[in-house]
């Protein structure tokens, strides 16, 4: 007699299957064995309606009077929706919608076909989906371990041997425990492909599994599942048999999401304002002192308010832009934000460049047509990046989902199906001038503090907290704030969260302050206090 072991009720006190994760960069998802599937409505007299799509076969994966058949072919129809296909996920389209619903529950339904009677596949070999079925004795006097790697169809591996990478381990025990109810069960593995499969979003990292009475159309529920952390992995250890994962990419709930875009929005319009006072502050100044035209520091500081100035209006208008439901627009702003963050980034370098020459450097500093070559850089790289990023149709419709798997809000930014470039482009090169930029920092830093401990005196303290600050104010022009973002990850993910939001998003206010306290004329001071050429500029901005 065959018994297909996912319709079997087992109960808590089975051995829980063990799932050790070695590859923590992945987002495999994978699945063995199911639950019962709730049932979903049909897509009655939907399909009469405008899809509004742009791709053709974009929503047709096979709906067969209003439903979508549990079959190999449709299974292959979902894998093939491209991950470009940004109409599926509108939320105003009734059809799209019914459709999202049916993706999100076919899963489920298949892998009850595959350990069900009437399937006769014993390997599924699509992209995005691999899988292996296979009848098991329940008299079994060893553990079963199969491999979860990815474009790989599962295999079953040798217990006594050494197993390396991720896999999946049912205990004899949950043989034994239904062995007087059938001699063999009916077992798949399947193992899923995010990027090729989408729709299942983002979630905190912890071990969960699909639970499809989760509201209309299913989420993740972590009930009955541990998350054990490990050196070399994560061990995931589950007391049911279901349609389970380990998701690496974290995201917040939507009430948390939605008051760190709140401070965004706020922080980003009072940086706007200060921004512009920056600017002008620096061309009153510039107008009134003659001298201070030749002062190339000011001069780096205003681009870097500059360019900061671009990256804030560019993401208060981001939201606004995507509403209008203008493809080309929505390209266009997220060109310009990626374009502002990466002019930032860069004019964050060049002070570090400039500190390094006049504090670590000293002699031998002239450089010929500096500010041009500096602006050159400064402007014209990012440009050269954006104009490679666009000519690969990069840009688009970015969605951020929360833990329940709802839109907590639209960009128009590099799209999903293009997240590598924002890792080459934006990660690893503000993750590079982030190390240039710290290792001058504390080169100055060391610098300042032994001067003066070799001029101690009477004003010790005085000068101690003068010396903070001016490393604190440092750190703010070379982008030290931004470095909370590699902290958003893990156990101190809230906090580092809402510290990045609120100091980034006011890092235009922090600007003006370092930038008047700097250069604004001092009572009975003259101008060469603000005005006295690079050495003596550096002097200044690292002992005041």
């Amino acid at each position: 007699m065959a018994l297909p072991l996912g319709l079997v009720h087992c109960g808590d006190d089975l051995f829980p299957p063990l799932m050790p994760l070695t590859d923590p960069g992945g987002f495999l998802h994978f699945l063995f064995v199911p639950d019962c599937v709730r049932g979903q409505d049909k897509c009655w007299a939907l399909q009469k309606e405008p899809r509004g799509d742009s791709y053709p076969s974009c929503c047709d994966i096979g709906l067969t009077d209003g439903d979508l058949p549990v079959q190999l072919e449709s299974a292959r129809k979902i894998t093939s929706i491209p991950a470009s296909c940004e109409e599926l996920l509108q939320e105003n389209n009734t059809f799209c919608s019914c459709v999202r619903d049916k993706i999100h529950s076919f899963w489920p339904d298949f892998e009850e076909y595959l350990t069900g009677n009437d399937a006769n596949e014993s390997v599924i070999d699509i992209t995005g989906a691999k899988a292996r079925v296979q009848n098991v004795r329940t008299s079994i006097a060893h553990d079963l371990v199969f491999t979860l790697t990815p474009n790989e169809v599962p295999k079953e591996l040798d217990t006594s041997g050494k197993r390396n990478g991720s896999n999946v381990k049912l205990p004899r025990g949950l043989f034994q425990s239904i062995r007087s109810e059938t001699d063999y069960v009916k077992v798949a593995v399947l193992v899923l492909d995010v990027g090729q499969v989408g729709l299942f979003k983002n979630v905190a990292r912890q071990c969960v599994f699909w639970d499809t009475k989760k509201g209309r159309r299913g989420g993740w529920n972590t009930s009955g599942c541990l998350t054990e952390l490990r050196d070399r992995g994560t061990m995931c250890c589950c007391d049911h048999l279901t349609f389970f994962t380990l998701l690496m990419n974290p995201s917040l709930d939507n009430a948390t999401a939605q008051k760190l875009f709140t401070i965004a929005d706020v922080g980003c319009g009072i940086s706007v304002v200060f921004s512009a006072l920056t600017i002008s502050l620096y061309f009153a100044l510039r107008f009134a002192y003659k001298i201070f035209k030749s002062n190339d520091t000011a001069k780096i500081h205003v681009n870097l308010t500059s360019s900061l100035l671009l990256l804030n209006l560019a993401y208060l208008l981001n939201r606004r832009i995507f509403s209008l439901g203008h493809t080309g627009l929505c390209k266009g702003i997220g060109g310009f934000t990626h374009y502002s963050l990466l002019c930032c980034f860069t004019w964050m370098a060049i002070e570090a460049f400039q500190l390094y020459l006049l504090v670590i450097k000293v002699t031998n500093i002239y450089i010929r047509h500096y500010m041009a070559k500096l602006s050159l850089v400064g402007w014209g790289f990012p440009a050269l990046v954006v104009t490679i990023t666009g000519s690969m149709n990069s840009y688009g419709k970015y969605t951020i989902m929360d833990t329940a798997n709802r839109t907590t809000v639209t960009l128009c930014w590099i799209d999903s199906a293009h997240l590598v470039v924002h890792y080459v482009t934006n990660c690893s090169y503000f993750g590079l001038i982030l190390l240039f930029n710290t290792l001058v920092l504390v080169v100055v830093a060391w610098k300042l503090f032994s001067l003066q401990r070799a001029t101690a005196g009477k004003e010790e303290k005085r000068k101690a907290w003068k010396g903070g600050l001016t490393v604190l104010g440092l750190s703010c022009l070379l982008g030290g704030t931004w470095g909370l973002a590699f902290f958003t990850y893990g156990a101190m993910s809230m906090p580092a969260a809402y510290l990045f939001t609120v100091l980034n998003s006011l890092q235009g206010l922090f600007i003006f302050i370092w930038f008047a306290v700097l250069y604004y004329p001092k009572k009975g001071a003259t101008t060469s206090s603000s005005s006295s050429g690079k050495n003596g500029k550096v002097t200044t901005a690292s002992h005041s």
